[in-house]
């Protein structure tokens, strides 16, 4: 169990890396200080996206957290995911920048709630560990 909050933690952690990498490209791309025409500056987006998704199609994450968060679109992310992987070609820019602009600011916010809860439940149950070895 503990294991599985930590491969799930672990996880989390990627995926807010590479959600945080492509704000931090946005921002810099929006004060000029990438020299990155669209179409390149979508594929890097793409690229990180895809590596987002990734954390969800090889199955890393559980059921559990995946049920208990619901309210994510995981499956939406995955096939975000496949869709760069095998079909790139069929990625449009404009969609890659709306997900940028709207989806992903909402993602990070989720993430880093996901995040947090696993942290404390993390630290309660070493918390209990430490108790019952003390017992």
């Amino acid at each position: 169990m503990k294991d599985r909050l930590l491969k799930d933690l672990n996880h989390i952690e990627v995926m807010l890396k590479y959600s945080n990498k492509i704000m931090d490209v946005k921002s810099k791309f929006y004060r000029d200080e990438y020299k990155l025409d669209e179409e390149n500056l979508a594929v890097l987006f793409s690229f990180y996206l895809m590596q987002i998704g990734e954390q969800i199609a090889t199955g890393n994450l559980s059921e559990e957290l995946k049920d208990k968060y619901g309210f994510i679109e995981w499956k939406s992310i995955r096939g975000l995911r496949n869709i760069v992987s095998h079909t790139y070609h069929q990625i449009l820019i404009n969609e890659v920048f709306e997900i940028v602009k709207n989806d992903l600011p909402v993602l990070i916010a989720d993430l880093n709630i996901i995040r947090e809860d696993l942290l404390k439940e993390y630290e309660t149950r070493q918390v209990l560990e430490n108790e019952s070895n003390i017992n």
